[in-house]
């Protein structure tokens, strides 16, 4: 796929997270294999829909800044930096930039 593709599929995904979209697990095929800190490693559609529900049930809503993305390719890589935020389940808003910065690194 070419590198334009991906960079489009990976903003997608973020847009679909933000918008609460659940057809963002439509983006990874079957075998999708992942990290996240405090959850760890997990394999499969299913895990990745574990993952998003557990990380959910803390949320409220999540935004990213995509127009702030860099965003750096390297064969079928996409590496992705940026600014995140939201409001957890309590009403607590974050980042509150002590801290949490809402800074975020992901690769796909």
């Amino acid at each position: 796929m070419e590198k334009e593709n991906l960079v489009k599929l990976v903003i997608e995904y973020f847009e679909k997270v933000d918008a609460g979209d659940p057809g963002y697990l439509d983006l990874f095929s079957e075998n999708v294999d992942f990290f996240f800190p405090k959850f760890g490693q997990a394999k499969g559609k299913d895990a990745l829909v574990e993952f998003g529900n557990r990380i959910g049930s803390s949320l409220t809503s999540i935004w990213h800044d995509i127009d702030g993305f860099k965003i750096t390719t390297a064969g079928n890589m996409v590496v992705v930096e940026g600014q995140e935020g939201g409001v957890m389940s309590d009403g607590t808003s974050w980042p509150d930039n002590n801290i949490s910065t809402g800074r975020f690194c992901s690769v796909f």
